[in-house]
């Protein structure tokens, strides 16, 4: 019961988040890193610290074995083949195209680094399987709020590297932190592999807004930021109507007031992920959504007693 109110809420925030940042803030993530990784892990992670409790930060029972690091193995290898499919699915054309190019090399980069740096903060240079499993693929959630953009290899192989970095690092010092200090139980270290990563995506994506200029990408930008689009009725917009058919009319702006729009997008998804996840928290905790105790399972009439057999 308390996921099923918490799946009501979370949906119910996640889709009034995302239409505020795409429709109102006009901002773009084509990948979906603000939107969904972003929300879903500091959402998760606030309803984690509201379930938070001493027994669970005792527990012993969490370690890996190697038949599920097998099997975890086989999950990796297919999100990271299938991720660039993933960030380009709602691209068209060129944006497609650049999409998948810029994924891979982001995951390429980053699987490369996280190998190198496992080893290193291991101390007995081993690679961590945790680190394997998860932090090879932040470059794929790093990149997507600007997978379809015109990072250029390098700008990808760069993001890649960062994500590598701050995720193999996240497992390293900050899931002990937050279990330490927050007591948040972040079981699969959903703020190391979505939650930062996905910040990271959201100041990349402002920077490179704040660079993206008709010079490079032509009147294609219009189909990348609508916003940027001169208004109906203008001169601009009727030449670049006469020329790429399907631009819509915009608001005529900047590259700074596209790259404001992306960062205050990113800021107003934490503050709803967090507080959102808090008010969850409280909910969830009230009494009518408690988990049944293990005497409160059957009543006092014992259904399951066996019959005594005849002597």
């Amino acid at each position: 019961m308390q996921l099923v109110v918490m799946s009501v809420f979370e949906i119910t925030l996640f889709a009034c988040n995302e239409h505020l940042g795409v429709h109102i803030y006009k901002a773009a993530d084509i990948g979906g890193s603000i939107f969904l990784h972003t929300f879903g892990a500091y959402f998760g992670l606030a309803v984690a610290y509201m379930l938070r409790s001493k027994e669970a930060m005792k527990s012993s029972k969490e370690g890996s074995s190697y038949h599920s690091d097998i099997f975890a193995m086989i999950g990796t290898l297919f999100l990271w083949m299938f991720w660039p499919s993933f960030n380009s699915a709602l691209a068209v054309g060129d944006e497609q195209h650049r999409s998948v190019i810029n994924t891979f090399v982001a995951l390429l980069a980053c699987c490369v680094v996280t190998f190198a740096l496992s080893s290193l903060v291991d101390g007995e240079g081993r690679f961590n399987m945790v680190h394997i499993q998860n932090a090879t693929l932040a470059g794929g959630v790093a990149i997507g709020s600007t997978a379809n953009m015109m990072v250029q290899p390098y700008g990808a192989m760069m993001i890649g590297t960062v994500a590598a970095l701050i995720s193999t690092m996240g497992y390293r010092f900050a899931t002990p932190f937050l279990t330490k200090n927050l007591k948040i139980h972040d079981t699969c270290g959903v703020n190391n592999l979505h939650g930062m990563p996905g910040v990271l995506a959201g100041i990349v994506s402002a920077v490179v807004a704040a660079m993206a200029s008709e010079e490079n990408y032509g009147y294609t930008l219009y189909h990348l930021y609508p916003a940027r689009s001169p208004a109906e009725n203008t001169t601009e917009f009727q030449k670049i109507h006469s020329v790429v058919i399907g631009i819509e009319p915009g608001s005529g702006w900047s590259k700074a007031s596209q790259a404001y729009a992306q960062l205050e997008a990113l800021l107003t998804t934490l503050v709803i992920a967090i507080v959102g996840g808090i008010l969850t928290g409280c909910i969830i905790r009230l009494p009518i959504f408690d988990p049944p105790k293990k005497d409160q399972l059957f009543d006092d009439t014992d259904y399951w007693e066996v019959p005594e057999e005849e002597p």
